[in-house]
This record gives C-alpha cells, structure tokens and sequence, in this order.
C-alpha cells in the first residue's frame, strides 16, 4: 500500500479506537465511583507518560524506523485497549491510562515523521493537510461510536476500539518502508529555517493553551454533562462536533496558500478559544455547548496545523523534533485534566473552563514578545 494513504488510513483508525475509548474511560470510572479529582489523575497519568516518552524517547524513532516504530506502538494499544473492561477500580483505570499514554507515543510522532519524510514544501503542506482532516474525522466518530455502543453495553466500546486498532496494525505491517520523496515541481527547501524559524516556538505555545483547554474538556466535560442530565448519546454527539470543526479548519488550511507564514491567524485561533472557553463556563443548554465545542474545534485546528508544520518542515531529524511537538501537546493534556479537576474539586464544576481562559491569556505574553522581536530583525 502506498506510504501516505497507509498513514492516513491508520490516523483516522488509531484515533476513532482511542477517542473511543478516551470517552468512555471517565463513563466507566464514574460508575465505580469516581470524582473530578479522580477523573483529572485518569487523564494526568496518560498524558503524563506520553509526554515524557515523545520527549525522551522521541529520537528512538530516528534511529530504528518510524514504520517500525509505530508498529510497535499500535500492537500495545491493541493489548491495553482490550485489558480496560478487566478493571474493576479506578487505581487500574489510572495504570492502564498511564500505559495507554506510552502506547500512543510510539504512533504518533513517529507516524508524523514518517509522513514528513523527504517531502518538500508544497508537497508537505497538502500532506499535513490530509493527515489532519484523517485524525480528525477519527475524533468526529470515535465520540459518536463510544457514546452509542456504551449506552449498549459498557465494554462493547473497548472492544470495538480494539478491532479499529487491530487493523490499523495490519495496514502498516503491509505497507512498504520506502522513503518518499518530493514532486519535481517542489524543489524549494524547507521554509523553517530560518526565515520563518520564530513561528514554531510561537505555535507550541498557542498549541500548548489550546490543548490544555482541549483534554480538560474531554476528561471533565463528561462529569457536567452527567450532572446536567445529558444522555451519553447526546454527549457522544456534543464531543464529536470538536471533530466536525477541525476537520473543518483543515480543510480550510488545505486549500488557502501562504497560511503557515501569517501568525496572526495563529492569535485569531486563540481568540475564538477564549471565547469558546466563556461561554462553557456560563452555558446551560445543549445547543450553547455545541456552540462552544466547535469553536474550540476550529482553533485547535489552526494552531495544531501551525505548529506540525513548522516542526516538519525542516532538515533536521523529525523524529527528534515531532516528539518535542507532542510532548509539548502532552503537557498540554496531562495539565489539562490534573489543573481542571482540582479547580472543579475546590471551586465547582465551571471552574476548568475559567483555568483554561487564564492559560490562554498567560501564553499571549510570550507569543507577543517573540513576534515584536522578529518585527524588528526585519526592520
């Protein structure tokens, strides 16, 4: 099979399996009794371990193989994906999260890499592009799979998560290693570096907040809906907007030229994230949260097109540097859940939302300082 299509492919079926199960973990764990600070140490240990393993171990990948990399990594998540319907606490729903998060780390960067390898500029942008809006029509079923299949039977939504990855397996096992190599009609070198080299540390900072807010939402957001009686169907349905709306952005991004050199589309997506953040925190109806969940959607888009772009599009090692991007999105993760269950323990349920506006506002102090310094070097 063709090396992109198989990355594609394996993108949107590794993303339905744990989104999946990324949802239903939470719905399994308040049945035996869990809080929100419990919630937040299931969402913590996962992105605690993917984030120190992209950062560590990010090079790994470098040099064994990205395709034999993630192999390894999607035939783990097939094994602990199937081991969560065996937990009968929430201390081993919080151990399996932790190895699912080090699962994953082994599939995604390295997937990444393997993708932006030997591309040039033009070629990789249409790739990215399509990458994205894989991985995130995986986000927009996995939501409504896990929701249907719980209200079903609890453990049908792992075991049909499994069965997503299992064949993902089978897809890269089939799938040559050959490298890739850019069109002839795109023979520019990469753009990162160094004309647009200030922009990537711009992006993981924007891509950090948007995150943050992003995993605090899928892990807490459950909780509420819980308490305000919204079915898992209908909860299902609110968390696969955030799909619908990337899928979106990347689209969008596919087709407009000369995005990745404009930071100030990279601000206006934390913009409509803040706003986004507001009105989950005042919010009451169904229709107002998925109002809020697309705009939160959209910008992660853009800031997540942002920032695997400029990590990409460079002459360096990308197993190197997209493991330093996920990690960076990790962080994200695991501060998310851990920070906004502890808010909502102490000070109620809409406080992670109010966390996640201070976030944003904290990262628009660096961003503005990196964008006035690269105003005055062209000057």
């Amino acid at each position: 099979m063709n090396k992109d299509l198989s990355i594609f492919l394996t993108a949107f079926l590794i993303d339905v399996g744990v989104i999946a199960v990324g949802l239903c973990i939470p719905l399994l764990a308040i049945q035996l009794g869990a809080d929100y600070k419990d919630l937040g140490f299931i969402g913590a240990a996962g992105s605690l371990s993917y984030c120190l393993s992209c950062y560590f171990l990010g090079h790994f990948s470098d040099r064994i193989g990205y395709r034999r990399t993630v192999i390894g990594g999607t035939i783990a998540l097939f094994i602990i994906i199937l081991m969560f319907p065996l937990m009968n606490g929430v201390g081993g729903l919080i151990s399996l999260s932790a190895m699912l998060g080090l699962a994953t780390s082994h599939c995604w960067p390295p997937m990444q890499a393997w993708l932006g390898e030997g591309k040039g500029h033009r070629t990789l942008r249409f790739s990215i592009a399509v990458y994205n809006v894989s991985w995130s029509l995986g986000i927009l079923a996995g939501p409504v799979l896990g929701g249907q299949l719980f209200t079903v039977n609890p453990i049908l939504p792992f075991y049909a998560s499994a069965g997503f990855v299992g064949l993902a397996v089978l897809i890269v096992l089939t799938t040559g290693n050959r490298k890739s190599h850019s069109a002839p009609e795109d023979p520019r070198p990469p753009q990162t570096e160094p004309a647009f080299s200030y922009i990537l540390p711009i992006a993981w900072l924007a891509n950090f907040a948007a995150f943050f807010s992003h995993s605090s939402v899928r892990q807490l957001f459950p909780k509420l809906a819980t308490d305000l009686d919204i079915s898992p169907v209908s909860l299902g349905n609110l968390m696969a907007l955030i799909g619908v709306s990337q899928a979106v952005a990347f689209v969008a991004l596919a087709v407009i030229s000369g995005w990745q050199s404009r930071p100030a589309l990279l601000l206006g997506a934390q913009f409509i994230s803040i706003a986004s953040l507001a009105i989950l925190t005042a919010g009451k109806s169904t229709f107002v949260f998925a109002i809020a969940l697309l705009g939160l959607g959209l910008a992660a888009g853009v800031t997540f097109s942002f920032a695997i772009f400029h990590t990409l599009n460079s002459k360096s090692p990308l197993g190197k540097r997209a493991g330093t991007n996920e990690a960076i999105v990790g962080s994200g993760f695991m501060l998310g859940p851990l920070l906004g269950g502890y808010a909502a323990e102490q000070f109620g349920s809409r406080s992670p939302y109010i966390l996640g506006l201070v976030i944003f506002l904290l990262m628009f102090g660096p961003q503005v300082y990196l964008l006035a310094k690269a105003s005055k070097r062209e000057t």
